[in-house]
């Protein structure tokens, strides 16, 4: 795992609201991390685990387990509920039993429940599951999908000819994944982002919501920590914006509860929203 240095002096990549390189259908800038919400359990060149998280892996792999049973319970499926519990900030007090019970006092309790850095790792570890799903959802889909091809082709059949017993079978697999919830990952990753931090993505909702945003003129990243920024830059990879987090988030004010928002961020939009590209 990757821990770089928490100074203003020092800058890298880090990557958002992916968690997963393999999720990119582009491959991201070389060098560039992308965060651990605190699960990995062995070292990862292209991770980056804060040193603040206040959820160890073991505690964080209870909360998941039991995010999972409150879906089984709930016979919903765990994609949409992690996409609903994403939007909640009651989340914690309905589900995480199991981490209040290693608390040593009901007033504990209470302070972890509204403890924004609680709060913040688990929309990080709900996110990363959703993220888990939809690649594994995809990896299904394809494999399903080279079955029919190969079934068409034992048959001897073409795109052209008629399946009506399979067609109900067929349409679910044309279902998009369920996206990312970009701004609430955005504005936990910030919490826990050191100053060196200079935030990636080439996610299409992100670069559209912040389309409005004036790039950064050229002497805002000049120095030498901006080595990697510039070359990105200088190729027309990208551009550069620097603005309020709650700005970046897509949000009209900075929430009172969320203080670390009103702090100015700097994030590398990559490519544009019509269009994918290699860094």
């Amino acid at each position: 795992m990757h821990h770089p240095e928490k100074s203003p002096d020092k800058t890298f990549l880090l990557w958002f609201p992916e968690f997963n390189p393999a999720s990119l259908q582009t491959k991201a800038p070389h060098g560039t991390l992308f965060i651990d919400p605190g699960l990995a359990t062995e070292p990862c060149a292209h991770l980056w685990r804060p040193d603040t998280l206040p959820l160890d892996a073991d505690t964080a792999r209870t909360f998941l387990r039991e995010s999972d049973g409150f879906v089984r319970e709930h016979g919903r499926g765990r994609q949409s509920l992690a996409a609903a519990a994403l939007t909640r900030e009651d989340f914690y007090a309905q589900t995480s039993l199991a981490i209040r019970s290693r608390l040593t006092s009901p007033a504990e309790s209470r302070k972890s429940h509204q403890d924004p850095a609680v709060q913040a790792q688990q929309v990080l570890l709900l996110a990363w599951r959703m993220e888990q799903h939809t690649q594994e959802i995809q990896a299904l889909q394809q494999s399903i999908r080279a079955g029919w091809d190969d079934l068409a082709q034992t048959l001897g059949m073409d795109e052209s000819d008629d399946m009506p017993s399979l067609a109900g079978e067929k349409d679910f697999l044309e279902d998009d994944p369920q996206s990312l919830p970009w701004p609430m990952i955005l504005e936990s990753v910030m919490y826990f982002a050191p100053p060196g931090a200079v935030l990636a993505t080439n996610h299409r909702a992100v670069l559209e919501e912040l389309a409005e945003i004036e790039s950064c003129a050229p002497e805002a990243c000049a120095g030498p920590q901006y080595s990697h920024v510039q070359s990105l830059l200088a190729g027309n990879k990208g551009r550069l914006v620097r603005a309020l987090g709650w700005r970046l988030a897509g949000r009209t004010r900075c929430p009172v509860h969320k203080p670390w928002l009103a702090a100015p961020r700097e994030v590398l939009l990559l490519g544009s929203p019509d269009a994918l590209q290699e860094y």
